[in-house]
């Protein structure tokens, strides 16, 4: 289980593979898990949810950065996050129930936009080809994913 830890640093089960990550000024840290595998939103969050614990909730600016830092490593596609459009169109929230506002935040130039081919957009992935920024994204796209333990 994650909690505090000596001098402010969280504790982290490294049990499946999780890891702590930290930003160098120590204002970042998650205990966290890149999946590599593809699923789709609710899929890799029920993954996430059976290993104790939930897709990544990215709500600071250094804890997007510091996650970035590491999947610029895998280059892949994207990487579903822990954020959906639960109440409808752009009203994203965390799997925590905090809001996401869409004027902060990592979003790419134009993003979310709702929209792709006449195709709803309701969850949030980090996506490779904006420098893993966020995008709002069909949630049934087979993406590799970041599970947080708290």
């Amino acid at each position: 289980m994650q909690g505090e830890g000596v001098a402010g640093q969280i504790t982290c089960d490294t049990s499946a593979g999780y890891q702590l990550f930290t930003n160098t000024a120590g204002s970042a840290q998650l205990c966290a898990k890149i999946h590599t595998e593809r699923k789709s939103w609710d899929e890799a969050r029920t993954m996430c949810q059976s290993e104790g614990g939930d897709l990544v909730v990215l709500d600071s600016a250094a804890k997007s950065l510091l996650m970035k830092h590491q999947v610029y490593q895998h280059r892949h596609t994207g990487y579903w996050i822990g954020g959906k459009d639960l109440l409808g169109q752009d009203t994203f929230q965390w799997v925590n129930n905090q809001d996401i506002a869409l004027d902060i935040g990592d979003w790419a130039n134009g993003q979310p936009n709702n929209f792709d081919g006449g195709h709803a957009q309701d969850c949030v992935n980090m996506w490779g080809q904006d420098d893993y920024e966020w995008h709002d994204d069909m949630c049934a796209r087979p993406l590799e994913f970041i599970c947080e333990r708290s």
